[in-house]
């Protein structure tokens, strides 16, 4: 290897060219100032993720120039049901009540990921180093090592973003450290066919069996996500496929008519976990890097493009008004800014979970009133609405008067 050093600087580098780095990248990229993008993996086609993005995710990207070439492709939800096995109680969206076009859309991973790529590359002002490996960071001096195409590389900084992941590296060498909301935990992933599938409904069902979620796909095909705890996952891990579909029947109902899960299922473990501090003088901690959550209610990625939208907007503001934009003055304007909502998120997640895991006959009871109350109340009814596409609360319920 070439371990000749090359010095070079960047006003921003973003460590992570997933979909918040990319985007966070081309949210700023209008700005006359430089930004570098780190990945560390190689660019791949196999990303088999389907996404619920919410309706403020999809106004986000429709601002960078990305909805008008995803939405040909994309799902839209336009009813939300909610219910929990078992019991009366029902609580349903929908986006003609709510005067939107869709509460959410289902979109394949793979073309965001390569839509974001696409409008990188048309960008002048940003560069993309992939694969390429941070080996060591010297933040008072705000320079980082790297790895590129077999030479080390020491790039000078004006603004740090870590953006590399529940387990990022950058988060760590800025000394970060993260608390733990929630343990024991994970997901399957299924492609789901259905012989009487609804338009354009996703269903949310708990059950003592762990959260399942539908969300449609083209066809007659859904995506279910179950969630939950290890030992209820496992024993649907152990199923043979015609038990597999004996048991899904049972639990989720006749919504759908029958349902045959197709293909291999994909599994995997929830990191719950927050970021003690999001801000340090020049450097910021976004995505999953900053706050991850368990898949119920989808809104992890969702929060994270609220993120990147509010942080561009902060940096943009100092850059017109001629601030230092990687100041700790600068940058505490968008942890306050996001600090409420990111709360309220992690309250409803942990209030949701810790709900969900309590099957007494009184906690049954509360969540029943809960969903009765949600779906009878109109103001709470939009509140949750609100939540839930990622439209600013306050706004939401004033414009329905």
């Amino acid at each position: 290897m070439n371990t000749s050093a090359k010095i070079a600087a960047t006003d921003i580098v973003i460590v992570g060219g997933g979909y918040v780095g990319l985007s966070l990248a081309l949210a700023l990229s209008s700005l006359p100032i430089h930004i570098t993008i780190i990945e560390a993996k190689a660019k791949t086609d196999d990303d088999r993720r389907s996404l619920a993005l919410n309706y403020g995710s999809c106004r986000f990207l429709e601002q960078l120039g990305l909805w008008q070439s995803l939405s040909t492709q994309a799902q839209a939800i336009k009813k939300l049901h909610i219910s929990e096995r078992g019991y009366f109680a029902k609580l349903r969206f929908d986006a003609e009540e709510e005067q939107v076009p869709a509460l959410a859309y289902v979109v394949a991973g793979q073309r965001l990921l390569d839509g974001l790529y696409q409008q990188v590359s048309n960008c002048e002002r940003i560069t993309l180093l992939q694969p390429a490996m941070v080996q060591d960071l010297d933040h008072a001096q705000q320079c980082l090592t790297l790895d590129y195409q077999g030479d080390t590389h020491s790039l000078n900084y004006q603004l740090l973003i870590a953006a590399d992941g529940a387990g990022s590296v950058i988060r760590q060498k800025l000394g970060v450290g993260v608390k733990s909301l929630n343990h024991h935990h994970s997901a399957l992933l299924y492609r789901v066919e259905a012989d009487s599938p609804k338009s354009e409904t996703a269903y949310q069902r708990f059950t003592s069996d762990g959260t399942l979620a539908m969300l449609p796909l083209d066809n007659n095909y859904y995506k279910l996500v179950i969630s939950g705890k290890n030992e209820s996952i496992a024993r649907w891990k152990v199923l043979d496929n015609t038990a597999f579909n004996a048991k899904l029947q049972k639990t989720f109902g006749g919504f759908l008519g029958t349902l045959h899960c197709r293909g291999e299922a994909i599994s995997y473990p929830i990191q719950t976990l927050q970021a003690t501090q999001q801000v340090v003088e020049h450097a910021v901690i976004i995505g999953n890097a900053a706050h991850t959550f368990s898949p119920i209610a989808a809104q992890g990625l969702n929060l994270s493009f609220q993120d990147v939208a509010v942080l561009a907007q902060i940096i943009a503001r100092a850059v017109q008004q001629k601030e230092d934009f990687s100041a700790l003055p600068v940058l505490q304007r968008y942890a306050k800014k996001r600090r409420a909502a990111q709360r309220s998120t992690q309250y409803f997640m942990r209030l949701l979970t810790k709900s969900l895991q309590t099957n007494n006959i009184f906690s049954i009871l509360s969540r029943q009133l809960v969903l009765s109350a949600a779906d009878s109340c109109l103001t709470l009814h939009h509140i949750m609405a609100a939540k839930f596409m990622g439209i600013d609360t306050s706004r939401f319920v004033t414009k329905h008067g």
